[in-house]
């Protein structure tokens, strides 16, 4: 994030910089700001996600804290408006704090079978909200992604272009179904979950999108599975969903099937090496990242399963 759109941004919203301090976001754009009550200022570049998308996000995420949903509620900062427009590229949005302690998963004071179900009853909640909110405009269905749109930019491994071309037909042939598909959270791991007073809040709801309910969840196994090593996967995967179903049903009574969960972990495989490879500021990473970077590609170029014997 550039220094002088950040000052542009707290000048316009009677912020001190002292009292703004970055925590975190994938472009270096979501800042903490102390206060009375304490709030997390998002800064927008409207380059990168149209202003209509940030709206209908930002409503989606004000209407689960309507509907009980443990998220952090957005505030109002321009009259009635959630948006602050900055310049003519960039605009900012402001969460209410949540002084919750975030999760980690090698404390297990935490990490365990409690926390997964939990997290599986959240879900199983943002699942059964979104069937009520049913479709709204600004928000992207499953293959309107950025990066499902810039397959075609790359020259890929001849394995990873048809690995692709098989999930998009497969998909593109998949029934939407009432209670199945709906507007997701998208990108539920632990780094976007606080602990506060017994319980669980959902945070960055940026890759909302409608898709099926499956990948949500898959996309939390998926994420959890990754802090185990790979000989280690497959056990922690059975735990993580036994507990984690067991949660989202006491919210939600469609929940999928292993099978359908595993086929939606295998594509969350593919789909986050080709947000790493598209995105990624490859001269920043690590030895060791790029390295594993290159064997996500290798593996899925093989065909080889993220999971064995699951599902």
């Amino acid at each position: 994030m550039k220094a002088e759109i950040l000052d542009k941004a707290l000048l316009s919203l009677c912020i001190k910089p002292a009292d703004c301090k970055l925590i975190g976001g994938y472009s270096g754009n979501v800042f903490e700001i102390d206060g009375e009550a304490g709030s997390i200022l998002k800064i927008i570049d409207k380059t990168a996600a149209s202003e209509a998308g940030l709206l209908a996000e930002v409503e989606w995420q004000h209407f689960l804290h309507g509907q009980g949903v443990k998220v952090a509620r957005p505030l109002r900062i321009s009259g009635n408006d959630f948006i602050r427009h900055i310049d003519s590229n960039y605009c900012c949005v402001m969460y209410e704090k949540i002084n919750g302690r975030t999760v980690s998963p090698s404390d297990q004071s935490v990490w365990n079978s409690d926390l997964f179900m939990h997290w599986g009853e959240a879900m199983g909640q943002i699942h059964a909200a979104a069937a009520r909110y049913g479709i709204r405009d600004g928000l992207l269905q499953w293959n309107e992604n950025k990066v499902l749109r810039q397959l075609d930019s790359v020259q890929w491994n001849p394995g990873i272009r048809r690995r692709w071309d098989h999930y998009l037909q497969e998909l593109n042939e998949l029934p939407r179904r009432e209670g199945w598909y709906g507007l997701i959270h998208g990108d539920l791991h632990s780094g976007n979950l606080l602990v506060h007073e017994q319980s669980l809040y959902i945070l960055d709801f940026g890759d909302c999108e409608y898709h099926w309910f499956a990948y949500d969840i898959a996309t939390a196994v998926y994420h959890a599975v990754q802090t185990a090593v790979p000989g280690a996967r497959t056990s922690l995967a059975s735990e993580f969903c036994n507990a984690f179903i067991k949660g989202y049903l006491l919210r939600n009574p469609n929940a999928p099937s292993l099978q359908e969960i595993r086929y939606f972990i295998e594509y969350r495989h593919l789909f986050s090496f080709t947000y790493h490879w598209l995105y990624a500021d490859k001269s920043s990473l690590t030895p060791g990242q790029l390295q594993y970077l290159q064997q996500m590609e290798q593996s899925l170029a093989d065909g080889t399963p993220f999971l064995d014997n699951f599902g």
